[in-house]
């Protein structure tokens, strides 16, 4: 006499599997949420680096060698534009000063974006700019003169729900001085 159901043998193994599945899934969502969490600090960080970088490309040479031979006078005379988009709704406020050749900047970031509810959370993150200057005059021939400019970064997010979460990078170009040629066609 066989019943058309399950027996409570079968329900119960059921339940089990279904369980240790749910933990499995529920654990590969937070960890997936921490990384994703990561790279957006990452990619914040970046964003800002290159920033400067590509600032500091459209300087005039001279501003930038002003800055590097005399670097307790000359400020690199850079800015953060805020805000930053980084991703959908999401903005970098940024406390901003001027950089220094060979002297370690900290700078305070703050990172905003809307919640499903309209609400705005917001996260602070701290980084720390070092911009290293190189003159290549010495290495180069004729009249090329120029400085590989390296800008080291670090960057650190005080999670309370878990530790900290920290990063490090370093971003470099060369600035080449262009002579300009004045010449008359004829």
């Amino acid at each position: 006499m066989r019943s058309k159901g399950f027996s409570l043998l079968e329900v119960m193994i059921g339940i089990f599997v279904f369980s240790i599945i749910s933990v499995a899934l529920a654990g590969s969502a937070k960890l997936m949420s921490e990384l994703s969490a990561k790279n957006l600090y990452k990619n914040a960080a970046h964003s800002i680096v290159f920033d400067y970088i590509e600032q500091i490309k459209g300087m005039d040479y001279s501003v930038i060698r002003k800055a590097f031979d005399h670097p307790s006078t000359y400020d690199i005379p850079t800015m953060a534009v805020v805000p930053v988009t980084v991703g959908s709704n999401k903005h970098l406020k940024i406390q901003d000063s001027e950089l220094k050749f060979g002297i370690e900047k900290r700078k305070a970031v703050t990172l905003d974006w809307n919640n499903s509810d309209n609400t705005i959370k917001g996260r602070k993150m701290f980084m720390w700019i070092t911009p290293i200057g190189l003159d290549l005059n010495p290495i180069t021939v004729g009249n090329a003169n120029g400085l590989q400019i390296i800008l080291k970064y670090r960057w650190e997010l005080k999670n309370p729900r878990s530790n900290q979460e920290k990063g490090r990078g370093q971003i470099q170009i060369v600035k080449p001085e262009i002579i300009e040629y004045n010449y008359k066609l004829e």
